[in-house]
């Protein structure tokens, strides 16, 4: 299937989201918004966003590739994950 599909997660941006893009799925779980996915844009400082199993995350997505939006993770201990790790304002 070709296209592009958003899967997101957000412990408080849900309710008030869902009304404003009806087009997105959401998801409780984080893992379940990353089930088969290209790349994890991480928008939020959550703690549930800080303590992600990025070993776990891995296995099931598609790709591993994540763009920090928050530079939440290290960028080495991302890339020994086997990740593509992007993030900005970092030196």
């Amino acid at each position: 299937m070709k296209g592009r599909f958003v899967h997101a997660t957000d412990p408080e941006g849900m309710p008030r989201t869902k009304a404003q893009f009806p087009q997105v799925d959401y998801h409780e779980d984080a893992y379940q918004a990353l089930q088969d996915a290209d790349a994890a844009l991480v928008c939020t400082e959550w703690e549930v966003f800080r303590k992600l199993d990025w070993d776990r995350a891995g296995k099931v997505m598609a790709r591993k590739l994540v763009i920090d939006g928050r530079n939440l993770y290290t960028p080495q201990a991302m890339r020994e994950k086997g990740f593509e790790y992007y993030s900005f304002g970092r030196d």
